[in-house]
């Protein structure tokens, strides 16, 4: 027999994960078709993300844009295998950047850095 609770509980906590992914995706969808514009990286950090399993090393490259003459910002945080190379490598580095034609402070990070690295967690 199924444990009410439990299933409850685990309704609960898949919703937690779920909705916000749900809400993401829908935002994002058909970004690839969106206008694009040359943006500059302006920081790229290093950050070291521990879990109970153990820990691994993420970039951090915070860009901007430029659209209709307004300055936008946003990030993108991926891993790298070599993490402190690659933030030394794209600081002050060209992107292409994606923006919502009716929302330009929605954006996402196109990289081709040698190793056809598509970043899709741009905000």
């Amino acid at each position: 027999m199924v444990d009410p609770v439990g299933v409850v509980i685990i309704l609960i906590v898949a919703g937690f994960v779920v909705v916000p992914l749900f809400a993401r995706w829908r935002k994002t969808r058909g970004w690839q078709s969106w206008p694009s514009k040359e943006g500059t990286v302006e920081t790229s950090e290093v950050q070291e993300i521990s879990t109970r399993a153990g820990s691994y090393f993420v970039v951090d490259l915070g860009y901007s844009y430029l659209v209709n003459g307004e300055y936008y910002s946003g990030h993108l945080i991926q891993r790298e295998p070599e993490p402190y190379e690659y933030a030394r490598a794209m600081k002050d580095s060209k992107v292409m950047v994606r923006f919502h034609p009716e929302k330009p402070e929605s954006s996402k990070l196109e990289i081709d850095a040698g190793r056809g690295i598509l970043g899709l967690l741009g905000r």
